[in-house]
């Protein structure tokens, strides 16, 4: 891929930087200490406390250096600020989906770990058609409409998901899985021109880095969550059905933000 790129891409205008050390540190403090405090310390509360103190001071620092890790301009437009925090949530309930649905297979339906990997390859392949496909289904409608599609499939699936968590019948679990598949890849193809949109060149970089860094924060995040409401059960059906449903809470929450958000500030 670096060979095809050099080749292929144009080249970009270079300009000086340096790293911000301060604010790097600061974000990687802020979010580990909040993960660690949902689930995993022995002192939660304080933790958290902590990461909150983290969190200003990292803020405020993002404000007074001259080349910040995060520009607080980024925030301006309420559609790039609604895309990366409905990307943190997406993906705070995506990896609910992907973490504990190999479990489920394999502890509640018997499967195989080899197994297992074969009942979700149809999900891997239309995800990756879905997403090869979204650029044209934009084209014909328009971003938000795709994305408020991606998270209404994404949504209806985790529950169906829910729903079927007690049973032991491999085919309903596929259509959740599938849907599933379908609405990831066209929420995150749009999500990610949101989070872009009307923003500076020489900005641009930060912007993508933000984005990128809230889907990965989600998932930590949520894997956290999942892990701090699921401590308590013991089967893997009712940790699965569980799961789900917090995922479509999380969905639930993005879609809201993407409606009263995003879907306005393309109209404009």
């Amino acid at each position: 891929m670096v060979i095809v790129a050099g080749r292929v891409l144009p080249t970009a205008h270079q300009q000086a930087g340096k790293i911000d050390w301060l604010g790097t540190i600061l974000s990687i403090l802020a979010m580990n200490s909040i993960s660690y405090g949902l689930d995993g310390s022995p002192w939660p509360i304080p933790t958290i406390l902590i990461s909150l103190f983290l969190w200003v001071a990292f803020v405020i620092s993002q404000a007074k250096v001259s080349l910040p890790t995060m520009p607080l301009e980024i925030f301006a437009d309420r559609e790039r600020m609604a895309s990366y925090i409905s990307s943190l949530l997406f993906s705070a309930a995506g990896i609910g989906f992907w973490f504990y649905t190999p479990q489920f297979m394999q502890g509640a339906f018997g499967f195989s770990p080899f197994l297992t990997a074969l009942g979700m390859l149809p999900m891997a392949v239309l995800l990756f058609i879905v997403a090869v496909k979204a650029g044209k289904l934009v084209e014909r409608w328009n971003n938000s409409i795709v994305m408020i599609l991606g998270f209404v499939v994404v949504l209806l699936s985790l529950v169906e998901l829910a729903m079927v968590a007690h049973t032991t019948n491999y085919w309903l679990l596929l259509i959740g899985t599938l849907g599933f598949a379908i609405g990831f890849a066209l929420a995150f193809a749009t999500l990610a021109t949101s989070g872009l949109a009307r923003i500076r060149l020489a900005v641009s970089g930060a912007a993508s880095g933000v984005y990128n860094t809230a889907r990965q924060f989600g998932g930590a995040l949520g894997l956290a969550i999942f892990a701090a409401t699921t401590a308590h059960l013991t089967k893997i059906a009712d940790v699965f059905g569980q799961a789900m449903l917090i995922g479509a809470g999380l969905t639930f929450i993005g879609l809201v933000l993407v409606v009263i958000l995003i879907v306005p500030a393309e109209k404009h």
